[in-house]
């Protein structure tokens, strides 16, 4: 544990990937691996009597362990491409490996009409149990949600 809580969080090199794959003693992943992937999501619109808007994402484990209180960082980004913000929503449902989880989010009013896409940019997630320990941070290049709004 000692050397994982000393790795950097910055994983955009790989390194910490590396690392983390090391102290949970899997195998050297392929160049490029990334240990979640988000292939997609949802942006449903503001919420009925509500300036509050909401979605979804999907979060695949592509770590061959359980993972817990995985918490997707969701980036709103404007027509430009510049983040308005982010949201951290925390799902309560164990991710077992290979598979998916839809996590719902909410987006605040002061950005709900300025929003023109959705990315999950870093996952957050528990090794072994959700006593909210030791969590692990890693990049995620997700897909780009493109919101259509007026």
């Amino acid at each position: 544990m000692d050397e994982l809580e000393s790795m950097s969080v910055d994983a955009s090199d790989g390194s910490a990937t590396a690392a983390l794959r090391k102290v949970l003693n899997l195998p050297e992943a392929p160049a490029g691996f990334l240990p979640f992937s988000s292939p997609g999501g949802e942006y449903t619109g503001t919420m009925p009597g509500s300036d509050y808007g909401n979605g979804r994402v999907v979060v695949k484990n592509d770590l061959g362990i359980v993972t817990y209180a995985v918490t997707p960082t969701i980036t709103f980004l404007d027509s430009e491409g510049n983040s308005l913000g982010e949201t951290y929503p925390q799902s309560s449902t164990p991710v077992q490996p290979g598979a998916s989880i839809s996590v719902d989010f909410l987006v605040s009013p002061d950005i709900t009409g300025k929003i023109r896409h959705i990315k999950v940019t870093s996952v957050n997630w528990h090794r072994g149990s959700a006593d909210s320990t030791n969590f692990y941070q890693a990049p995620v290049d997700g897909k780009l949600i493109d919101i259509n709004q007026p």
